[in-house]
């Protein structure tokens, strides 16, 4: 089984609406943070550009989806694992799934695909750097 990576949030007040729930949106931004933080791990830092692990490549996302299983609050100590899903030739699937902590019940699941495209040639696809899909074997991140 590949290994996962997590971390932990504290839902902050501005991340609620005025009953003191997450904000559906925010569910993005925590798995943003899930994403770049395994990668961050890994000794890819996130640049101006996106994550640019190579001069001249991000990684826009290029498909989003979550499914939402029961309200985080504000207050609440959640755990977010990331894991790596189907890779391609020029995309990479994030997985997550978000728990809160004291009752370890699923608060939701989902996914962000995204897409290594060259900045210099108009967002054109391009592959996936080496150096990061071996990185993620290497870490046992992802099984080849």
């Amino acid at each position: 089984m590949a290994k996962k990576h997590h971390i932990d949030i504290r839902v902050r007040f501005d991340e609620t609406d005025g009953l003191g729930i997450v904000h559906n949106a925010n569910y993005f931004k925590y798995f943003g943070i899930g994403y770049s933080e395994l990668l961050r791990s890994l000794g890819f830092k996130p640049g101006k550009e996106g994550l640019a692990i190579e001069k001249g490549i991000s990684f826009p996302r290029g498909e989003a989806y979550c499914s939402y299983e029961s309200p985080a609050k504000y207050g609440d100590d959640l755990r977010l694992y990331t894991s790596i899903g189907k890779v391609t030739r020029r995309t990479i699937k994030y997985e997550f799934e978000l728990i809160r902590k004291t009752r370890r019940k699923r608060i939701a699941k989902g996914h962000i695909t995204c897409v290594a495209v060259s900045i210099g040639e108009k967002w054109k696809a391009v592959t996936l750097p080496k150096e990061l899909v071996s990185r993620l074997v290497e870490e046992g991140y992802l099984i080849k």
